[in-house]
């Protein structure tokens, strides 16, 4: 591990011999940089990456690697492209990548395992406490993945698999639920657009009441990844359905609150693509029987939905921004249904729509409401030239 952080701690650009790490040693000052924490959720800086080897945090590579990514990950998305600490953190992600390459797979244990020691925290709840049983404490950690190999008193000796670098999360501990969680927890935490920014980041964590008062007026029932992942360590979810509505909840939150041409709401859209991605392929390799009607054309209609209203010319720029202006009522025919996409995207979520021609109808009406407006304005505009 140390040679990986010497690696970066050390790289210096050719040309002017300037430590390239120097603006990743520290987390930005909130006095000078107060936007910076609202943007940036899951600060990480080296000096924070020092002091956890120092004190054997990490229990492998793997957790140190995903610091410093989290780290980079963080310089890009707050920075401009094309600015130094952008740069940087593009070429010491390439020099951490190249020496975990040359230092090749940490060394395997004898027996396959990585030991390790701990004392018990007596401030984490989903930890056994001091004087449980054997019995009590494999039921505690196996749920995180832990194979327990000693216990006495409040010090259990705990191991996690360690060949070829197996992470926790997929040791054959795990119940099959257990892991189709994680698989789904995952594939939204960790996707990634095409130029490394991680769309999950604004999602983890909700801001305090005192920050933003008039989200908590507007959202009744507030909901982070946080959040989901404490459920998820502590069994809440018997079910994959059930970690599947809170992560709907929680991209609806952030569609009702945000505009629909903000970012956050974007994000929300592809997030909740790549949620239904993930659990299509993990219900392809289940053996539940013949599947039922009524849900694949839910999920069909959810997929047309998020891909029309996420579909992006070459500059990045949503087609669906223009329209998210649409008036519900229609002015040349009031008397008419409300309808616009944000109805539509309500009847999608709640799963509202029950028949594909229906709900190709909706659009269609709402399409062409936009061009008839779109004329009926540029009518007006040459009567006033």
């Amino acid at each position: 591990m140390k040679a990986l952080y010497t690696a970066v701690g050390e790289a210096r650009e050719a040309a002017t011999n300037r430590r390239l790490c120097e603006l990743f040693m520290v987390k930005p000052s909130k006095k000078d940089y107060p936007d910076y924490y609202n943007v940036i959720l899951e600060p990480m800086d080296l000096k924070t990456i020092e002091h956890k080897i120092k004190n054997e945090r990490y229990t492998t590579e793997e957790e140190l690697i995903e610091d410093m990514k989290l780290m980079f990950r963080n310089a890009r998305h707050y920075n401009e492209e094309g600015s130094q600490v952008y740069n940087d953190a593009d070429v010491l992600e390439k020099i951490l990548k190249d020496k975990r390459k040359e230092l090749g797979p940490p060394p395997e244990e004898e027996d396959g395992f990585l030991h390790v020691f701990t004392r018990v925290p007596s401030d984490l709840s989903v930890y056994p406490r001091r004087g449980l049983c054997h019995a009590e404490c494999f039921q505690c950690f196996s749920q995180l993945g832990f194979t327990i190999l000693l216990c006495s008193f409040n010090t259990v000796k705990f191991s996690v698999l360690g060949k070829s670098g197996v992470s926790p999360k997929k040791s054959k501990y795990l119940t099959p639920l257990q892991q189709k969680l994680n698989e789904l927890y995952d594939a939204v935490r960790n996707f990634t657009d095409r130029r490394g920014r991680r769309l999950s980041t604004i999602f983890l964590r909700l801001p305090s009441r005192s920050e933003l008062p008039d989200y908590y007026a507007t959202i009744k029932r507030p909901i982070d990844m946080e959040r989901i992942r404490s459920h998820m360590v502590t069994g809440r979810y018997q079910d994959v359905e059930a970690l599947f509505e809170d992560f709907a909840l929680m991209f609806n939150n952030a569609c009702i609150y945000n505009e629909p041409e903000s970012l956050i709401y974007r994000d929300a859209l592809v997030l909740h693509r790549v949620l239904l991605e993930t659990r299509k392929q993990q219900e392809r390799g289940e053996d539940s029987g013949p599947p039922a009607v009524g849900p694949l054309v839910r999920e069909l209609i959810r997929n047309l939905f998020v891909s029309v209203m996420g579909h992006q010319d070459e500059e990045g720029r949503c087609y669906s921004d223009s329209l998210a202006e649409i008036p519900a009522v229609d002015p040349s025919a009031p008397e008419k249904p409300t309808l616009n996409f944000d109805i539509i995207r309500i009847n999608v979520e709640r799963g509202l729509y029950r028949r594909l021609d229906i709900f190709q109808e909706h659009m269609f009406e709402v399409l062409e409401k936009a061009r008839r407006l779109n004329r009926y304005a540029n009518f007006k505009k040459e009567l006033k030239m």
